[in-house]
């Protein structure tokens, strides 16, 4: 049996958004922090509302602090502070106490 299925690209990237949040939210409850984090990090925020899930409000609160608890310097500045995550959080000021918080860490 095959499936015949074609997905547009806008599509296919809410789908691997919904699946990332999915496997974040998985780790989270299981409580393995760091790949929580990046499952979360890797969110496309342009396909990320999924009111029966979550909002991206809450990916970038659990994204960010997920990745405080758990990354260290160079992975936070490499992966949360110098990334797409702030410059989009910090634009929407979605979470601006996380944005604060992200920004004093910066060296």
């Amino acid at each position: 049996m095959s499936f015949n299925f074609q997905a547009s690209t806008k599509e296919s990237a809410q789908i691997i958004t919904k699946l990332r949040c999915a496997a974040g939210l998985s780790d989270l409850a299981g409580k393995k922090y760091k790949t929580a984090a990046r499952y979360f990090l890797q969110a496309n925020f342009d396909h990320c509302d999924f009111s029966d899930m979550l909002s991206p409000n809450n990916v970038a609160l659990y994204g960010g602090l997920c990745a405080l608890a758990t990354f260290d310097r160079e992975e936070l500045q490499k992966h949360v502070i110098s990334s797409r995550f702030v410059l989009i959080n910090t634009t929407n000021l979605t979470n601006p106490k996380l944005i604060k918080l992200l920004t004093i860490i910066k060296f």
